[in-house]
């Protein structure tokens, strides 16, 4: 999951400049490596999503090391947003969105320069990712049904991860 977060950061960079965004980068990647820390988490009477319970723990682990509040902030809704359906407006919010999307399913792939794919694919590999991935959104579904990850689930995420060309990438190369 750690090269994930890593690849992530680096599609979400990637988007900025394509997007013409201008982010807060510490937040942005603060986000990018914790987004997926409560995936599969203990079951939460409180947050109905993993996205929820992570942009807590989040925003928690930057106050505690002196990040201060507008940079606590933006890597909770960053966090909080990341499995919307559509993207989301805030700028960072919708960077690491898109990235984790294109990750996962390969989505907005052919937005960006075929280089910058091969660069950023072998050297943070995915060997491993889709099935570890697809166990821990199970577990997610399974102990929080209602949430946006379940719904995402059950509504084809996997076949969706099957297909992702990011994934055919890893095949093609061995």
């Amino acid at each position: 999951m750690l090269m994930h977060s890593v690849r992530c950061w680096q599609y979400a960079s990637a988007f900025a400049d394509i997007d013409c965004l201008r982010p807060d980068t510490e937040a942005l990647y603060v986000a990018c490596l914790l987004h997926d820390i409560a995936l599969g988490a203990e079951q939460n009477p409180v947050a109905g999503c993993f996205a929820l319970i992570g942009a807590e723990r989040a925003e928690e682990f930057v106050r505690r090391h002196e990040g201060d509040d507008r940079t606590a902030q933006i890597v909770h809704e960053t966090i909080a947003r990341h499995m919307d359906v559509e993207t989301p407006m805030e700028s960072e919010a919708a960077l690491l969105h898109d990235a984790a999307h294109l990750d996962v399913s390969g989505r907005r792939v052919r937005d960006l320069d075929p280089h910058c794919v091969d660069v950023i694919e072998s050297s943070y590999t995915r060997e491993g990712f889709a099935a570890d991935f697809a166990s821990r959104m199970k577990i997610e579904s399974r102990r929080r049904p209602r949430s946006t990850a379940a719904t995402l689930w059950r509504a084809g995420m996997y076949p969706a991860m099957k297909a992702n060309p990011l994934e055919r990438m890893v095949i093609s190369s061995k």
